[in-house]
């Protein structure tokens, strides 16, 4: 009985493969074709604003990380008198260390808003341009999330079976 069940259950999955390859052409979602932006105005990001987005987002990572050893050094201060001057000349130098990053954290963003995020596919510079992804890519992921559910709708139909702990 239970191999009787176990057939049958192999059985829907490959009926639902079967439809899939008829009415989605799951087996041929596996290509990489491109095609190019069809819209002469369709808005994409500005290569040369994405530089200096990157690296405004690494010196804020830096910056709160000096941040962060700074309050520990606040938090915790140097209880021996003799470490004292020590633990001071660390904290000094943090602070410095901090105002040149965000100093640097300045120029940048700066330069970022002097430059457009945004561009129209036809202002593209010739070497940025790039093509996208055929649409059967997105075909593809429908499909997945298609899959994902009848797995989850088989799943809690067996769960309904079972009876719980009495």
């Amino acid at each position: 009985m239970e191999d009787a069940a176990q057939l049958f259950s192999r059985w829907s999955q490959e009926d639902f493969f079967r439809y899939m390859m008829e009415h989605d052409a799951i087996d041929v979602l596996s290509d990489y074709h491109t095609q190019e932006l069809p819209e002469a105005n369709y808005p994409v990001v500005n290569p040369p604003w994405q530089k200096p987005n990157r690296k405004c987002l690494f010196i804020k990572t830096q910056l709160t990380q000096r941040q962060a050893r700074f309050a520990a050094l606040a938090l915790h201060p140097e209880a021996d008198a003799a470490q004292v001057p020590k633990w001071e000349q660390h904290k000094a130098d943090l602070i410095e260390e901090i105002e040149q990053i965000e100093n640097e954290l300045n120029q940048v963003k700066e330069k970022l808003k002097q430059t457009l995020k945004h561009i129209s596919w036809a202002d593209m510079p010739e070497p940025d341009k790039f093509e996208r992804l055929a649409p059967s890519r997105k075909q593809l992921m429908d499909i997945v999330k298609m899959i994902a559910y009848r797995s989850e709708t088989a799943l809690a139909a067996i769960i309904r079976e079972k009876p719980g702990p009495a």
